[in-house]
């Protein structure tokens, strides 16, 4: 086999393999909403039902091309449908899905884009949850803490709350008010080691870097809350609201992987493999 050919075959086992990847990331996943035209500003991208009410009026926005939203990048390869529109939950506004048993896994990935335009209005900014204020509503949440700023997340293992019943984890970063993020949350019940918890955070305003983060936890399961699932705050009707834009919300079954996020960096596997072979000269010019 002569060194072209073998590049060649190299070429189309990476793609397959990377196609694979791609597919074990999207097969996982319970609710991905766009807030694109297609399939619809609240339709639940993933195929598996999970629509969203718009609670107080919260509105489909174009993202702008300066300002809060301006950065959220299109989550390529994972979908190659354009990103043009985000979420607007400024003003106490917030979405809602069915409560489900999808939203009560043992381990799950959470990932979101965000620009946060008030944080001091709550004694926490929820930006996801499965949590409610009644003794059988308290499952999860992500969200931002008033006073630290701090990106952190939150289980209930018994409906409860206190020691003993409810966690509270932060990240090590603060955010910035109206600046544009990429988060996620990689979060493994099952294991109280510090790689329990992985966060994620990529400040896109300021052309930062993905980071990582692990952390651990003490409680071993999470509460099967009778809660809804909501984007924009914590307790039906007016409770810790997230003030701001959101966009391409996705949650998963399982534990994605840094490469399976959709904040891959730029230029894309694709890209840097096929600049790669181009280098070794797979791709010539014929004369």
């Amino acid at each position: 086999m002569n060194t072209t050919t073998s590049l060649r075959t190299a070429l189309i086992l990476g793609l397959v393999g990377l196609t694979a990847l791609l597919s074990s990331a999207q097969a996982a996943t319970l609710g991905y909403w766009r807030f694109e035209d297609s399939p619809g500003f609240l339709n639940d991208s993933s195929g598996n039902g999970h629509n969203l009410t718009a609670e107080a009026s919260a509105v489909q926005a174009e993202i702008p091309a300066t300002g809060n939203g301006s950065t959220f990048s299109n989550p390529i390869p994972l979908t190659s449908a354009s990103n043009v529109d985000l979420a607007n939950l400024t003003g106490s506004k917030y979405l809602s899905a069915s409560d489900s048993d999808d939203w009560t896994q043992s381990a799950f990935s959470l990932e979101l884009y965000f620009n946060a335009a008030d944080i001091s209005d709550a004694s926490s900014s929820i930006m996801v949850s499965h949590f409610d204020s009644g003794s059988n509503d308290r499952g999860w949440f992500l969200g931002i803490h008033r006073t630290s700023k701090l990106l952190q997340v939150a289980f209930s293992n018994d409906g409860q709350t206190g020691a003993g019943h409810t966690e509270v984890i932060d990240s090590p970063w603060a955010i910035d008010e109206d600046k544009d993020y990429f988060a996620a949350v990689v979060v493994d019940m099952t294991d109280t080691s510090a790689d329990g918890i992985t966060f994620y955070l990529q400040n896109l305003t300021d052309g930062g870097a993905l980071l990582s983060s692990n952390a651990t936890h003490s409680l071993t399961s999470i509460h099967n809350s009778d809660a809804q699932f909501r984007i924009g705050n914590q307790i039906s009707g007016n409770g810790n609201i997230f003030d701001g834009v959101v966009d391409e919300v996705r949650f998963s079954s399982g534990l994605l992987s840094e490469s399976e996020l959709m904040a891959i960096p730029e230029p894309s596997t694709v890209v840097l493999m096929l600049g790669a072979l181009a280098t070794c000269g797979l791709f010539r010019r014929r004369r």
